[in-house]
């Protein structure tokens, strides 16, 4: 519970003893901690004492150790090991064993048959209560377990991290926050020495309601160099919460999600990671839901600042800064076609200079890809066999390094991963894209023919710099019941829309700027702007057909009004218009020839 006490000058978490024990001797609030975390036999004989006597005063512990204190009594000590280092606590001296066997800790005093009983009156711990140094001279992790054990015990919540601490591997307890208040920690030299081990510097296994909030921490990686992984923060429960955290030079990764339910981790700082900078994971479906992933500040990772691998749903990853790292927000596919996460929320967050792709999205549906800006990037939004994405809002303008995968880095690229794909209902809309370095601005498929159904192409401000790809839809794929509209076109160079043969009901209407359109069998460029726009507009079942360059596929072929023709001749390309349903090019009226 919170106590309104004056704190004692230099030291915001030492209590006044004389507040302290006037107050109880007013039987206030103080009276119900003692009860609560003393037996009541001690607490009883603590009272009672108090009704004759005041504590006295002894410096560190060493002091109370080697002290001829007469038992019963009550001692305080101004510190561990020295005055004001963050140590202080009161003690109830005892000679009757029976009193130390349900006491979660204690001093064992010179001579014989002497102990002291810390009576924690605070709404708090600290680890120099429990032998912590707390100036990096020595690990500290026995006595923050310590700390943080005995908290459990007597039901306090909060332990208090205000110093300079070694520390290696702590568990932490249901419904506790590790509260870091202008200290540090730091994993010490050779802690992480086998590579087939997994080292953990904090975790909250199977227990709930953890918060780890305002802690700086150290991974020191240059002198910790062998393990299989090692996190400086790993969640583990439900309803945990990482918050505040600033950790640098982290080992592996830096914060897990590790089958949280309901969890969040917002506006922490992490600043260097081999790996991820959090890292959301579950081996279980339904295991890992309901997190919000926000606010957080994330530089100079080997892999990506965010990574959503494997089975997650109905979490939001927004208004993250990234910088500076391989990746920026991925959510991966581990092992199988249905190992993939759902209902993900990836919006408003600012990504800058990644060497591969921005925002990667690998598996699963109901995907949302929002308000997001990435800029100087290989590849902007990556969609690899999903369903149901909607891609709104977004600005994202590569780089101009030499593309990493030629031909299919771009702005957005949308491909599969498996022979037989699903995938369908894309909505890419309202979205500004740049490239430069030879990049497409949107790029479907890659080397083997997928159907892409339902898929929308709508509003988007699309500026080329000096390439000549708008859409490529690649490998043979193909477009079905799609729609391309409304988009605009800024280049130095005429722009193309490449598409297959099978393409069917495909809309193109209302695009504004030049651009090229390509038959499969040519390479043979067909100029369609600006007359999309002025002439195509309101045709509600134009699709795109392509002939080979013979008389028979053109006399032969059945036609739908507001059919687009392709074929080929002897001078180049014809584009016809199909002004009714019927055979043949009686239907038909050429539109251009180049």
């Amino acid at each position: 519970m919170a106590i309104n006490n004056p704190y004692v000058p230099g030291d915001p978490y030492s209590y006044d003893l004389k507040w302290i024990v006037r107050k109880i001797k007013e039987h206030s609030t103080l009276l119900e901690n003692i009860e609560s975390t003393l037996d009541q036999k001690i607490a009883d004989a603590v009272m009672r004492y108090l009704d004759e006597h005041d504590p006295l005063y002894w410096e560190t512990a060493a002091d109370l150790i080697s002290s001829d204190m007469k038992t019963p009594s009550l001692a305080y000590i101004e510190g561990y090991y020295a005055k004001g280092d963050g140590g202080a606590n009161l003690y109830y001296v005892t000679s009757d064993y029976n009193d130390v066997l349900t006491a979660p800790f204690y001093l064992t005093l010179d001579g014989p048959n002497r102990w002291a009983i810390p009576i924690i009156v605070t709404p708090y711990v600290t680890p120099e209560m429990f032998g912590a140094h707390g100036d990096r001279s020595e690990d500290d992790t026995a006595a923050i377990q310590k700390a943080v054990d005995v908290a459990k015990a007597l039901d306090i919540d909060t332990v208090i991290f205000s110093r300079h601490y070694l520390m290696t591997h702590v568990h932490v307890y249901e419904g506790q926050t590790m509260k870091g208040v202008g200290g540090d920690i730091m994993v010490p030299d050779n802690y992480c020495v086998d590579s087939s081990v997994s080292y953990y510097i904090f975790e909250n296994y199977n227990a709930d309601g953890v918060t780890f909030d305002g802690l700086t921490m150290y991974g020191n990686s240059a002198n910790n160099t062998q393990f299989l992984v090692c996190d400086l923060i790993v969640a583990l429960g439900k309803h945990t919460v990482v918050k505040n955290c600033r950790l640098y030079d982290c080992i592996d990764s830096g914060i897990t999600f590790s089958a949280v339910k309901g969890g969040m981790c917002i506006d922490n700082m992490i600043d260097g990671a081999p790996d991820c900078g959090i890292y959301v994971n579950s081996v279980t479906l339904n295991n890992q839901k309901g997190c919000v992933i926000s606010g957080n500040t994330i530089r100079n990772c080997n892999a990506s600042a965010i990574a959503a691998k494997r089975i997650c749903s109905k979490s939001i990853i927004s208004s993250n800064n990234i910088e500076d790292c391989t990746y920026g927000i991925t959510m991966e596919s581990a092992s199988t076609p249905t190992d993939f996460s759902t209902d993900i929320a990836i919006t408003n967050n600012w990504i800058y200079n990644v060497t591969s792709a921005a925002i990667g999205v690998q598996g699963g549906f109901n995907h949302v890809i929002s308000g997001n800006t990435a800029i100087l990037c290989d590849r902007g939004i990556l969609v690899d066999e999903c369903s149901e994405v909607t891609i709104t809002g977004n600005i994202v303008e590569t780089n101009d390094t030499t593309p990493a995968l030629p031909n299919l880095s771009s702005c957005i690229w949308v491909t599969y991963r498996t022979a037989t794909p699903v995938c369908k209902n894309v909505v890419i809309s309202s979205n500004t894209l740049k490239t430069h370095g030879g990049r497409a601005a949107i790029v479907f498929g890659n080397a083997v023919s997928v159907e892409w159904n339902s898929i929308t192409i709508t509003g988007n401000a699309i500026d080329l710099d000096t390439h000549a790809v708008i859409l490529d839809v690649r490998g043979g794929s193909y477009l079905v019941n799609s729609i391309i509209s409304n988009n605009t076109f800024i280049s130095t160079v005429k722009m193309r829309m490449g598409l297959a043969s099978a393409n069917n009901d495909v809309i193109i209407s209302n695009n504004q700027g030049d651009y090229y359109a390509l038959t499969p069998a040519t390479t043979t460029a067909l100029r369609l702007a600006p007359y999309v726009g002025a002439i195509y507009t309101g045709n509600i079942a134009q699709r795109i057909v392509n002939l080979p360059a013979t008389t028979s596929a053109l006399t032969g072929s059945t036609f739908k009004k507001g059919d687009l023709v392709f074929t080929g001749n002897t001078t180049g390309v014809v584009l016809y218009l199909a002004t009714a349903d019927g055979v043949g090019t009686g239907v038909l009226t050429a539109l251009i020839n180049v």
